[in-house]
């Protein structure tokens, strides 16, 4: 029995529109994009479903509440891809490599 490996998946790019991103990156991944607005995740963000559970979230790499970036690890990372449960890494690796995203973080279960 093959057991599926899940990832947890942090990009991040020095860009400064969020919304050329966004559409960059549904050209690249195959996904759509849908605007949200939440005080809780900085404000202006962006959610996509991929392949069954899998969820994407971009949004820029600041607190409008704390005010302060929520990477600080990466703080030179404008805009953050969190890239939830996918076990498709590799695609999303080889999707984004040389995109102006850089694989931040990854967590496999």
């Amino acid at each position: 029995m093959t057991s599926i490996v899940l990832a947890y998946m942090l990009f991040g790019s020095k860009s400064l529109s969020l919304e050329d991103e966004r559409d960059r990156l549904e050209l690249l991944l195959g996904v759509n994009f849908e605007a949200r607005e939440s005080v809780y995740r900085g404000g202006s963000y962006f959610r996509a479903n991929g392949s069954a559970s899998e969820s994407l979230l971009l949004r820029h790499n600041f607190d409008i509440l704390d005010k302060e970036v929520y990477e600080p690890a990466f703080s030179d990372c404008t805009i953050l891809l969190l890239v939830n449960e996918t076990a498709r890494s590799d695609v999303f690796l080889q999707a984004l490599g040389g995109s102006g995203f850089d694989l931040l973080r990854c967590e496999y279960i």
